[in-house]
């Protein structure tokens, strides 16, 4: 209706409405106290549907917007209608309705440039802020920092695994929200190399991810699992040193609705060197069957006792979502957390 009489509220909330185009020859709105906001357009047609000129109680009037105090102040807003848009009314900078936010009244959180989640040896982590001249105070702990916490000046050096909590400040605005981040130390000294990709959008925080004995859960939005689209999974683990290796064991996700598909192969093998790998268990599940059911399933052996330096977990991908399945023939995914050597 509003959009009929010429006018309509683009941003809900502002008391400000867009001229448009009416197709009445007239209405009247009755805005209380004896007094009535009536819309005229002379010569509306079809055809002619264009606004030529405006006047607001009789005065002219070039704006493309209306104020809300306008309307309940009563009087006549008539227009004049042609075949053609004037070009020349309503287009000066002062006549356009705005769609801007001129107050900065919220103080964006702070952000890491810099750095890894989690690292081997260390890691270099920068704070920044989209607001310059922004003040970012940092706490190395679990507390959020005050007005007695260090300034952040460089990038801060970590070699264990630390949580980081950081807040921006800047004159006349609240302090923003506070930014919590952990960095996670492998134990160990552990390494680990990937034969294959994992994809961009579900990375675990690197190839580390995998061994940094931070499980992800059921939702695989979070974050916390490692996916490979129509990939396999093929991960050697270095363990820095020779080691009694007693058990082994890998957690993988099965939501097929949201196609993560648990693999149709795992083996797990050892070596000294990194280049004569000896098998030490493995899982062949045959076709995959439709499940609807969500959930991890750990694969796991622990009667392994033997001696070795490096880790090879191998799954292969089922490939292609199976007969019956909404995204039959499509591209399936593998999503596994956490590679645990014991």
């Amino acid at each position: 209706m509003l959009s009929a009489l010429g006018f309509y509220p683009v941003t809900p909330g502002r008391e400000t409405y867009v001229i448009g185009s009416p197709i009445f020859r007239e209405a009247s709105i009755d805005v209380g106290g004896g007094k009535r906001f009536v819309v005229k357009a002379n010569r509306v047609s079809g055809a002619n549907r264009h606004i030529q000129s405006a006047s607001l109680r009789g005065a002219p009037y070039a704006k493309g917007c209306l104020d809300h105090a306008d309307i309940m102040a009563g009087g006549e807003l008539v227009f004049a209608m042609g075949p053609r848009p004037n070009e020349a009314w309503g287009v000066s900078d002062d006549d356009r309705p705005r769609s801007s936010i001129d107050e900065h009244l919220i103080m964006p959180v702070p952000y890491i440039s810099s750095g890894s989640r989690v690292f081997s040896d260390s890691t270099v982590v920068g704070l920044a802020s989209v607001v310059p001249g922004a003040e970012i105070r940092f706490a190395l702990s679990a507390a959020p920092p005050d007005g007695d916490s260090p300034l952040y000046s460089a990038p801060i050096v970590l070699r264990a695994t630390t949580p980081l909590r950081a807040v921006a400040r800047i004159d006349g605005r609240p302090p923003s929200r506070v930014l919590a981040a952990d960095f996670k130390k492998v134990s160990g000294g552990r390494r680990i190399r990937l034969d294959t990709k994992y994809s961009t959008q579900y990375t675990a925080g690197g190839a580390l991810g995998l061994i940094d004995e931070i499980r992800g859960a059921t939702d695989f939005r979070a974050g916390g699992w490692q996916g490979y689209h129509g990939a396999d999974l093929d991960a050697v683990v270095d363990l820095g040193s020779v080691r009694r290796v007693r058990r082994i064991a890998v957690s993988f996700l099965q939501n097929q609705n949201s196609w993560i598909f648990l693999p149709e192969r795992i083996e797990y093998s050892l070596s000294g060197d990194g280049v004569d790998f000896i098998t030490v268990a493995e899982w062949n599940r045959g076709a995959t069957a439709l499940d609807e059911a969500v959930r991890i399933e750990e694969f796991s052996t622990d009667r392994v006792a033997r001696s070795a330096r490096f880790v090879r977990v191998f799954a292969r991908n089922v490939g292609v979502c199976p007969a019956g399945h909404p995204g039959a023939g499509e591209k399936a995914w593998i999503f596994v957390d956490e590679i645990a050597v014991e």
